[in-house]
């Protein structure tokens, strides 16, 4: 039998998780109430998560000496240890969440509440609205990330083009929802798209000033690659899985010019791709 005392844990982290990510709500399909929140943009959010998934792993470890638990739940420790690792890895080995200043999450999760039919449209304009209206504070937030970091080029240049792109896509929310909901709904769905439409235009001038300062390059490093192939369990360091690719590279070309030499015999591999 499955431990009861595990599951009501399981249950109680989880909403304690959803508090801080209601975004993680609207994609596993609990809408009511995380619809009409945004999580924290700066680094709170992640100190607060590494904080619910470090108490979760703990507690999850001592139930599992302490009860009876059943094959799933076994697993289920595990797997809570392993995420927890691997969100501690994220945080502080190689800290991407402060690497890549995309601030368009909201523009994603606007998209999937438009485009899937899981509610009556209004209630869903209702909680767009809200997470409009949440987008100035989340993008303020959100910039505090980068307080005496140095964010990669690439990836500011990016950034800068997606969210300038978001303006279009509120506009299109905004459009889509004349004609079906009220007009108070309406009126405050509005407001909440100009007050967001200031934000980004801030937020593409920080980005571009940013931009100034970011380096071209975002390595790992060898030590902390080999800490991630670690963790996640393949059994090879890079040095082995470097000439494992090799020798199938080796052998696919090998079996290419075979291939070739049925194809168009004599002509070589480029005339055989040529024929193909």
């Amino acid at each position: 039998m499955p431990s009861e005392a595990f599951d009501k844990l399981s249950d109680e982290m989880l909403l304690k998780l959803l508090e801080y990510n209601p975004d993680a709500g609207t994609a596993l399909g609990l809408h009511d109430p995380y619809d009409f929140r945004l999580p924290h943009g700066g680094a709170k959010r992640y100190d607060d998560t590494l904080e619910v998934m470090r108490s979760w792993s703990r507690k999850a470890g001592s139930l599992s000496e302490s009860e009876d638990l059943d094959d799933d739940q076994k697993i289920s420790v595990k797997c809570i240890d392993l995420t927890r690792r691997f969100f501690e890895f994220q945080m502080k080995d190689y800290p991407i969440w402060k690497m890549i200043p995309d601030a368009t999450d909201p523009g994603n999760l606007l998209f999937i509440m438009i485009s899937r039919d899981y509610a009556p449209y209004e209630w869903r304009a209702k909680a767009m609205s809200s997470r409009i209206e949440a987008i100035p504070a989340y993008m303020e937030q959100f910039r505090t990330r980068f307080k005496g970091a140095r964010a990669v080029k690439a990836w500011t240049e990016m950034s800068i083009e997606a969210t300038e792109q978001m303006p279009g896509f509120l506009q299109f929310i905004l459009t889509t929802s004349k004609g079906r909901v009220e007009e108070e709904v309406l009126s405050s769905l509005r407001k909440a798209v100009d007050r967001a439409e200031e934000a980004i235009k801030e937020q593409v001038d920080w980005l571009r000033h940013l931009l100034d300062g970011a380096e071209r390059n975002f390595p790992m490093g060898r030590k902390t690659f080999e800490k991630l192939l670690k963790m996640r369990g393949l059994g090879m360091d890079s040095d082995q899985i470097l000439a494992l690719g090799e020798k199938y590279l080796k052998e696919f070309k090998d079996q290419r010019v075979k291939v070739s030499e049925r194809i168009a015999p004599g002509k070589g591999v480029d005339a055989a791709m040529a024929k193909v």
